[in-house]
């Protein structure tokens, strides 16, 4: 885990590669982390990527740039290249931004949506980053709490009041509504799409998530309930089976949708040094690095949840690792009446499992 002095984190990212984490904090200030070895992360640099407090951010997704808005309405949103960590360049910045609002980049790194009040995004092209120019305006109908873009970048998510709305930004000079996804008593506050984009989730002040069938008309396919706080954060996993969400009392749940009609909550975990605003599933499909939403504090937490995964997939082999070895032929009917006999020299081995 990385700890620091006391400044929240506004927001963190992780590089497709799993290899680079990025921690932006509301002094000001980001860290860079190689955790290429997850057992041993390494604080590459510690850089100033804004003079005075950060209210919002973002981190592309190659993990070199960093847009950061102030606190103060209507301040400017800077742009500053940390590619080089030890050295970071200011770049430019955009007008504008709503205080305490949401922005994010394209999965290409060559737009940013960004919150500007007035229930509006701006789509921004900051392939000029000295010099970014206004694309189009997302108008809405009521607060944005969420935005996020589809893996592909072409359809963006906007939590709008208690309604998730999708764009078509296929052409981003013209940008289409596409559908309003209403269910939620509350406001929508945090989206994420599945990794081959045909599932949505969206996590509510009113304390649940939902998942939304993308595929043809969109439709909701299950809710998850049993949060005792706003859900804040939601992430799936690599495998697009395992969703995660987090919680602002600070737990973090993990459920399988495998079958979306019928979500399964295989388990939930609540820590003092657990952040959940910032959930980030890495590549490897068996790590989370959880931040954000500590009071004061900064710290990122890495966490293998990579026995959870084994026991959900190969539920036989584990329940033999901890009988000693194989059940009788009796004893599997009883127990496992879902699977076919298998002898303990068939079983998945734990190393296999774990690879």
């Amino acid at each position: 885990q990385a700890d620091g002095i006391a400044a929240q984190t506004v927001t963190a990212a992780l590089t497709p590669d799993g290899r680079r984490l990025t921690t932006v904090h509301a002094d000001g200030t980001a860290t860079v982390w190689d955790v290429s070895d997850r057992a041993r992360p390494v604080e590459r640099a510690t850089v100033r990527v804004r003079e005075g407090d950060i209210g919002m951010a973002a981190v592309s997704p190659a993990g070199d740039v960093i847009a950061a808005g102030g606190l103060t309405d209507g301040a400017r949103v800077t742009i500053t290249d940390v590619s080089d960590p030890s050295a970071p360049e200011p770049l430019g910045g955009v007008p504008g931004g709503e205080p305490d609002g949401r922005m994010t980049f394209s999965p290409d790194g060559r737009t940013l949506a960004l919150d500007v009040g007035a229930y509006a995004v701006m789509l921004w092209d900051i392939t000029g980053p000295h010099r970014p120019s206004p694309v189009s305006l997302l108008d809405g109908r009521d607060w944005v709490e969420a935005i996020t873009y589809s893996p592909d970048g072409r359809t963006v998510a906007v939590g709008e009041g208690r309604s998730a709305v999708l764009w078509d930004v296929t052409d981003q000079a013209k940008p289409v509504r596409l559908a309003t996804l209403e269910g939620h008593s509350d406001a929508v506050l945090t989206a994420a799409f599945s990794p081959d984009g045909r599932t949505l989730a969206t996590g509510s002040a009113d304390r649940t998530t939902a998942v939304w069938n993308l595929a043809g008309r969109a439709r909701r396919q299950a809710i998850l309930t049993g949060t005792r706080a706003p859900v804040w954060s939601v992430a799936f996993g690599p495998d697009g089976r395992t969703l995660l969400t987090g919680s602002r009392d600070g737990s973090v749940a993990f459920w399988d949708v495998g079958e979306p009609s019928g979500p399964i909550r295989m388990t939930s975990m609540r820590r003092a040094s657990l952040g959940s605003k910032s959930l980030l599933p890495h590549p490897d499909g068996r790590t989370l690095t959880a931040g954000g939403g500590e009071p004061g504090g900064r710290r990122a937490v890495l966490w293998d949840y990579s026995s959870l995964i084994a026991l959900r997939d190969e539920p036989a082999a584990v329940a033999c690792r901890a009988a000693g070895g194989s059940f009788p032929p009796d004893e599997w009917a009883a127990y496992l009446p879902e699977a076919a006999y298998q002898p303990v020299n068939s079983v998945p081995s734990a190393a296999r499992i774990a690879r």
